[in-house]
């Protein structure tokens, strides 16, 4: 597919094409979901004309098992989770979701755009990552973006079936035409091959070895920073699963961080409920990982001591202040803002 958008596409138009054949009672079809589950899912289901149904995370910031089932109701068609989810970095607890998809009737679409190609590396090297994949009964798809970990170049992401008949309720099949039947089986017809071969290419360079020793590096990098934010008066992190990662400070503001941080030429990505950094971890010469830290240490340094007042923005598309933003962007805000307001 094109991308994590295109691929959670798939997963839900193919899970509610299998509602209208397999429960046609319904006419206002529900999925339910953490909060922590991706926009794009919420922008398919718009596209879909599907109801989200979000359920509240629990205090550590891990889906709550217990308020997604008693949110399951007569409209429910579907499950969503995640592996990892983007605002933490947790993987959902997709077990306990596959019992309840069975239990109810409902198709279990996983997320895992972000840990799709680096997770299994990870298990591999040791870390703990629970199931997530159709190892688990009751999981029907599974989007998962080459173009993050798997390294294609861009855009590139899949869509994973649990067998033909899964994936057959995402076919559109065009009878009435002129040329004859048209059958698609995804949301764009043309794509680019280039993507493709780059991602072909590499997985053939690499081998499952290379994948292996990338996670590897990640995993260095990741417990690096962890050790780091320890030792930093007033940051602390929280455990993840898999390649993301999150800093949080509790002494002070967290958007001082990301402001004397971009200072410093690192841009940096946010999570706003809780305030927090969002790191997407990436290989990086041992010099560079070095010079992070140290910037991180002497930016807190500096906010300790008064010394520093900009502030950065918690934003998930890197946008630093307003006069970054493209003037689109700010018209398209602006717009929103007056409808929101009568």
């Amino acid at each position: 597919t094109s991308g994590g958008t295109e691929s959670n596409y798939c997963g839900l138009h193919a899970m509610r094409a299998w509602a209208r054949e397999q429960k046609p009672q319904i006419d206002q079809p529900e999925i339910v979901a953490p909060y922590s589950t991706h926009s794009t899912v919420h922008k398919t289901a718009k596209y879909l004309d599907l109801k989200v149904v979000t359920v509240p995370q629990l205090e550590d910031l891990t889906a709550d098992v217990d308020a997604l089932a008693a949110a399951i109701g007569p409209n429910t068609i579907g499950i969503v989770g995640s592996a990892p989810n983007w605002p933490y970095g947790h993987v959902d607890p997709i077990e306990a979701f596959g019992k309840l998809a069975i239990e109810h009737d409902l198709w279990l679409h996983v997320d895992a755009c972000v840990g799709g190609y680096i997770l299994p590396f990870m298990r591999e090297l040791g870390e703990d990552i629970p199931p997530y994949d159709f190892s688990v009964p009751g999981v029907r798809s599974i989007s998962a973006d080459l173009h993050k970990y798997g390294y294609a170049p861009k855009p590139c992401s899949t869509v994973l079936w649990r067998s033909q008949e899964e994936q057959g309720y995402h076919y559109v099949p065009i009878t009435e035409w002129a040329c004859g039947l048209y059958l698609s089986q995804s949301f764009i017809g043309s794509r680019p091959l280039g993507p493709v071969a780059g991602i072909w290419a590499l997985m053939h360079y690499w081998g499952r070895e290379g994948y292996l020793e990338n996670a590897r590096n990640l995993l260095h990098i990741k417990r690096s920073i962890t050790e780091a934010c320890e030792r930093i008066e007033g940051l602390r992190t929280w455990p993840t699963q898999g390649p993301l990662m999150m800093i949080a400070a509790d002494d002070y503001n967290i958007q001082l961080v990301v402001g004397g941080m971009e200072e410093k030429g690192w841009r940096l990505l946010g999570v706003n409920n809780p305030p927090a950094i969002h790191l997407t971890l990436d290989v990086m010469e041992e010099a560079d990982l070095q010079r992070f830290i140290d910037d991180l240490d002497e930016v807190c340094g500096r906010i300790r001591s008064g010394d520093l007042q900009e502030e950065g923005l918690l934003s998930y598309g890197g946008v630093g202040a307003e006069e970054d933003a493209p003037k689109w962007l700010l018209s398209a805000v602006e717009i929103m803002e007056q409808k929101a307001n009568g």
